[in-house]
C-alpha cells in the first residue's frame, strides 16, 4: 500500500508502529476497596490509595473508638488478601487543625513562624521542638507525634522559602507559614523551645452526619463519597462501613451504578431477618449487595474485649480473596472470616443466622454470614439485590464491571482511526483475544461444547455499523458473553438399590 506523506525531502523515511493495530487489553483490577469514613488522622475528602495495613496506619492513624473505617481496612488487609484500597476520610464541618505560633529572638519577641498540624484531629498529638542548628544562624526543628509514632527532624532551618517549602512537601505532620517577622536576621529565627504541643485540634466527630459521608460534587470540589466520582479510579467494591442510613445506602448504589462498581451495604447493628427483608425491598439493582448479621471478634486494638464488626468489611475482603486466589469469576462466598468467634445473636442470646434464616434471606438476595459447626464463621452468600436474573450473583456484575473498564481503556487507541474493514477486524480481534483468556480460565461458559464461540462473541462489521452511524463518527462493537454460573446449591441424590438389581440401573 502506498503512503501519501507531506514530505518531499530526498532520502529514506521509516515509520515505526504507525499502522492501526489493536493493542492487547490490560485486565483492570477488581479487588480494590473504596471506603469512606471517619479516622483520627489523615487527608480530608481526598481519595488516597493505601496498599497495606501499615500504609493505612501511616496515613490515617490506628484504631479509634469512633471509627469503623480503620477496622474495615484491618480486616481487608490482614484477614483477607486485600492489596489496594482507596480511602476518603470525613470530618465534621467545624474541624480545625492544631496550631502553635513560634516567637522570634528579639528583645520584645514577635511571631515569626506558624506551625499547623497537617490534618484536623481531636486525638492525635503533634509536638514541636526548636534547637540550635548545626550550621550558623539556623535552627533544628523537630516534629513528633506519639500517637502516630512519627518523628521528623529538620536541621539547618533558616526561614527561607526553600526551607519552608521542603518541610511542607516532606512532612507527614505539619505545615509551616512564615509570619514575616520584622526583626532583622538572624534574630528573626524561632527562639529555642523545649517540646511543646500544638493546640486547638478538632475533627468535630460529633457533627458528622449522613450528609458528610455522602458528600457533594459541585464540579470543582468533591467531598465524602462523591470524591470517588471519577472513572480514573476504576472498578471495585465501595462501602461506607458501619453507616446504615437509607440515604447513605441509596447514594452508595447510585455511585456504583454510574461508575460500574459494587456497593456493599451494612444493616444496622441489632437488625433481625425481617428488618433485612424490609430493607431489601427498597432496592433493586445489579450494583448492590448486602450481608447480615454483624460478626464478632476480639478487639483488633488489643483491649481483650469482644467487638462487633460490619459485614461490608468481610464482603470486601472476600472479593479480594476470590480475585487474588482464583479470579473475579469466583463467587466471593464460602470464605472463613479469620479470628471471628460468633455472629450477632438475638436479644435472648439465641442464634439468628441459622439454616432457616439462610433459606429465607437468600431467597430475598440477602447474603448471610453463617456460623457453620467446625467450619468457622463464613460469608455464605454472593447475591446482588435484583429481581432481573440476567445478573444474579456478585461475581457476574464484577466481571461485567471488569470488562467495561478494561475494554474502554483498550479501545482508546482506535479513537480517530480511519474507518475501514481493517479497523473492524482489529476491534473485534481485540475483544476476542481478551475474552479468550477468561474463557480458558473458566469464567465463560460454553455449555459443554468446548467451543469458545458458544461462550463469547465480538461483532464489528458492516452489519452492525450502518452508513449513517459511520458518517456520524460512530463505530459499534457488539460483545456477548455467557458468564459461568455458580454452584450455589449442591444436590446429592441417594438411592437404595434392591439387591436384585444391578447398580447400573442408576446410570440409565
Amino acid at each position: 500500500m502506498s503512503l501519501a506523506l507531506e514530505n518531499t525531502k530526498p532520502g529514506v523515511t521509516v515509520l515505526v508502529n504507525t499502522s492501526q493495530v489493536g493493542t492487547s487489553v490490560k485486565r483492570q483490577p477488581t479487588s480494590t476497596a473504596f471506603a469512606v469514613g471517619y479516622s483520627a488522622w489523615g487527608p480530608v475528602d481526598t481519595p488516597t490509595t493505601v496498599t497495606s495495613w501499615s500504609d493505612a496506619v501511616r496515613q490515617f492513624g490506628s484504631f479509634n473508638a469512633n471509627s469503623y473505617l480503620i477496622p474495615f481496612l484491618y480486616i481487608f488487609f490482614n484477614l483477607f488478601k486485600g492489596a489496594q484500597a482507596v480511602v476518603c476520610r470525613v470530618v465534621g464541618a467545624a474541624a480545625a487543625v492544631a496550631t502553635k505560633t513560634l516567637n522570634d529572638r528579639a528583645v520584645a519577641p514577635v511571631a515569626t513562624l506558624k506551625v499547623d498540624a497537617k490534618y484536623p484531629s481531636s486525638t492525635v498529638d503533634v509536638r514541636v521542638t526548636v534547637e540550635a542548628g548545626t550550621a550558623a544562624n539556623t535552627v533544628k526543628l523537630t516534629f513528633r507525634s506519639a500517637a502516630l509514632g512519627f518523628k521528623e527532624p529538620y536541621d539547618n532551618f533558616d526561614l527561607s522559602a526553600n526551607a519552608i517549602s521542603e518541610i511542607n512537601q516532606k512532612s507527614k505532620l505539619v505545615k509551616l507559614t512564615n509570619l514575616a517577622s520584622a526583626t532583622a536576621a538572624p534574630n528573626n529565627l524561632p527562639a529555642l523551645l523545649a517540646e511543646a504541643t500544638l493546640l486547638g485540634g478538632n475533627d468535630d466527630f460529633a457533627a458528622i452526619n449522613a450528609a458528610r459521608y455522602i458528600g457533594t460534587d459541585d464540579g470543582t470540589t468533591r467531598t465524602g463519597l462523591q470524591a470517588f466520582n471519577d472513572e480514573l479510579y476504576g472498578t471495585g467494591q465501595v462501602a461506607i462501613p458501619g453507616i446504615t442510613a437509607e440515604t447513605v445506602h441509596s447514594n452508595l448504589i447510585a455511585q456504583a451504578e454510574i461508575y460500574h462498581r459494587l456497593a456493599l451495604l451494612d444493616p444496622p447493628l441489632g437488625s433481625d431477618k425481617n428488618d433485612l427483608i424490609t430493607m431489601r425491598e427498597l432496592y433493586g439493582t445489579w450494583y448492590g449487595a448486602i450481608a447480615w448479621p454483624w460478626f464478632q471478634a476480639l478487639d483488633f486494638a488489643g483491649s481483650g474485649l469482644l467487638k462487633f464488626y460490619p459485614p461490608s468489611a468481610a464482603m470486601a475482603g472476600a472479593c479480594a480473596e476470590a480475585d487474588r486466589t482464583v479470579g473475579t469469576h469466583k463467587a466471593p462466598a464460602n470464605y472463613v472470616i479469620p479470628t471471628a468467634v460468633d455472629v450477632e445473636r438475638a436479644s435472648n442470646g439465641q442464634t439468628q443466622a441459622d439454616d432457616g434464616a439462610l433459606e429465607a434471606l437468600n431467597g430475598h438476595d440477602i447474603n448471610v454470614i453463617l456460623r457453620i459447626p467446625e467450619s468457622g464463621i463464613r460469608v455464605y452468600g454472593a447475591r446482588v439485590m435484583t429481581a432481573d436474573r440476567r445478573v444474579q450473583m456478585m461475581h457476574e456484575i464484577r466481571l461485567l464491571n471488569l470488562f467495561y473498564y478494561s475494554l474502554k481503556i483498550a479501545y482508546r487507541y482506535a479513537v480517530f482511526s480511519v474507518v475501514n474493514d481493517s479497523l473492524f477486524r482489529q476491534l473485534a480481534s481485540v475483544a476476542r483475544t481478551f475474552l479468550r483468556s477468561f474463557y480458558r480460565a473458566g469464567a465463560l461458559y460454553d455449555g459443554g461444547s468446548k467451543k469458545e464461540s458458544d461462550a463469547f462473541i465480538a461483532i464489528c462489521n458492516e452489519n452492525n455499523n450502518p452508513p449513517e452511524d459511520l458518517e456520524a463518527g460512530r463505530v459499534h462493537v457488539d460483545i456477548g458473553v455467557k458468564i459461568s454460573p455458580t454452584a450455589e446449591t449442591i444436590i446429592v441424590k441417594i438411592d437404595n438399590v434392591p439387591l436384585s438389581q444391578d447398580l447400573s440401573v442408576l446410570q440409565q
